[in-house]
């Protein structure tokens, strides 16, 4: 009987065949060998945070870590790119080309579109990205609604889809991450649903409406032609029982001296402990007097005043020379809402005088009127 090997000689054929073994391992090409993928997102975060109001053209920077913690470089194949999907809530990019608004070390590794349907950041990976690697992902960030700090819904959601050629090895519990802050600074006292202004024949109309009222004694309501130079106005009681309230209440005021230009309007609500809650600013321009038209201006024989409410009125005429003489007054009620008035200048001496209209809501204008 023979055998395959033998122990004469000093030869040991058990060693011999595990050589053969680990000699042909280290021979394997390396792309056979086990790769190790994990690309990630992590640690999203809002700056600043709360965000300035979407009146105020409210602006942020979105920041998230990306990286691939994997031993192996992720590659680049076309048609399996990594890609990350940036959903943006309550607002969209800054800048007018997005993906000038995607900074970071990180950014770089992407190329950055936008779908306006889905409101969403998407960045295909265009290269191969280095194991061990981790650096940051920034966007821009520009307010349009806001949201409370009972319920701050203003931020992203980040969703990382990987390659098909990292799903064995891809760690997908770090594939997400997300950040949400709010705009209007107010907690529990008072949630409002609205607050909005509108333009009427001679005054202008503020409205707003509470969701919920905890502890709410009553409304401040400001304004200035300057947002950073508001006046308080008005003091508007709560209508809720005892300052509380989960039913929604209607609120409204009648400013009757807006100006021409900007009309800045701000809203606070006041508990019955003295805090002051401040709610977004609005806007209201008026290019011209609402209701009201004058001419010519200077004048020679006559002035025209063309005065619209719309509704029954009571309006008063004056006119007084810049030494506080009156000159001309009329008062007068009229039903259709439509007014016109013709002063005669024939008989006034040439020079400036004093125009002011008034009217039963306390609507009071001003204009100073020339005589040739």
């Amino acid at each position: 009987m023979s055998t395959l090997f033998t122990s004469s000689a000093g030869f040991n054929g058990h060693a011999f065949l595990k050589n053969c073994l680990l000699t042909l391992v280290f021979m394997l090409p390396l792309s056979l060998m086990a790769q190790v993928y994990n690309p990630y997102v992590s640690n999203g975060s809002i700056a600043p945070a709360p965000m300035p109001f979407a009146e105020d053209n409210g602006t942020a920077l979105f920041t998230i870590e990306f990286g691939n913690t994997g031993s192996s470089a992720l590659p680049y194949v076309v048609g399996q790119e990594n890609v990350v999907s940036i959903s943006l809530l309550r607002g969209v990019p800054n800048p007018a080309m997005p993906n000038n608004g995607v900074t970071g070390s990180m950014q770089s590794y992407f190329t950055w579109t936008y779908d306006v349907f889905g409101n969403t950041l998407i960045g295909t990976q265009n290269k191969p990205i280095p194991a061990n690697s981790m650096g940051t992902i920034t966007v821009d960030y520009k307010v349009t609604s806001n949201s409370t700090m009972a319920a701050p819904t203003n931020g992203f959601n980040v969703n990382l889809n990987p390659s098909p050629n990292t799903s064995t090895s891809n760690n997908l519990s770090d594939d997400n991450t997300s950040s949400f802050s709010y705009t209007v600074a107010i907690g529990l006292g008072v949630e409002l649903q609205k607050f909005i202004g509108n333009k009427m024949p001679g005054y202008n109309q503020l409205s707003w409406t509470s969701l919920n009222e905890e502890n709410n004694d009553y409304f401040n309501l400001y304004h200035g032609q300057d947002i950073d130079k508001l006046t308080k106005i008005a003091t508007i009681e709560s209508k809720s029982t005892n300052g509380n309230s989960t039913e929604q209440i209607t609120y409204s005021y009648k400013h009757t001296k807006p100006e021409i230009g900007n009309n800045y309007y701000r809203l606070s609500s006041v508990d019955y402990d003295g805090n002051e809650d401040f709610y977004n600013a609005l806007n209201i321009y008026l290019s011209e007097q609402s209701g009201l038209r004058i001419s010519p201006n200077p004048a020679r024989d006559y002035l025209t005043i063309d005065y619209q409410n719309g509704i029954l009125d009571m309006v008063e005429f004056t006119l007084t020379d810049m030494e506080g003489k009156l000159v001309y007054k009329k008062r007068i009620v009229f039903e259709n809402g439509t007014y016109l008035e013709t002063i005669p200048l024939t008989s006034f001496a040439k020079g400036v005088y004093l125009l002011n209209i008034t009217d039963f809501e306390g609507y009071n204008y001003s204009q100073k009127v020339i005589k040739e």
